[in-house]
């Protein structure tokens, strides 16, 4: 029997739960699904999440290359370190190269700005944004 509980505002669902469009359109209002993505996101996995998150991370990079990356992401608390991700060496550098440190930071570029950083291309810039993806879809920051 299931009852009714109180979950997280951004999410309406319960921990454990697969992402539905519902709450991908909540978490990630700018994101507009067709009616088929629509479905295939109710027959998904949480271990499709990494799929879901490089799938979403392409979409911004053709929709919002213009829009700062914290509105991407709105649901990640501003003070969440991005260091606690665990990023590639890579990774690291270019967000340290552009003083990004906590979620609040990601006000202050764009995806054409990463893109316009030296020894940055689509690839890298997919993986960052899938790993900020991935975190608010997994409802990991603890901010």
């Amino acid at each position: 029997m299931h009852t009714a509980t109180t979950a997280a505002p951004h999410t309406g669902q319960h921990p454990g739960d697969r992402p539905g469009a519902a709450e991908l359109c909540a978490t990630f209002p700018w994101l507009d699904l067709s009616p088929a993505e629509r479905d295939d996101l109710a027959a998904r996995e949480l271990s499709g999440l990494d799929r879901l998150a490089v799938s979403i991370a392409r979409r911004a990079i053709e929709q919002e290359s213009t829009t700062p990356v914290d509105r991407l992401v709105p649901t990640l608390p501003p003070t969440f370190d991005l260091v606690t991700l665990d990023w590639p060496s890579r990774h690291h550098n270019i967000l340290r190269r552009h003083g990004l440190e906590t979620a609040a930071d990601l006000a202050s570029i764009t995806i054409s700005d990463l893109l316009a950083t030296w020894s940055v291309n689509t690839r890298i810039t997919e993986a960052i944004l899938a790993r900020l993806f991935r975190t608010v879809l997994a409802d990991d920051p603890q901010g």
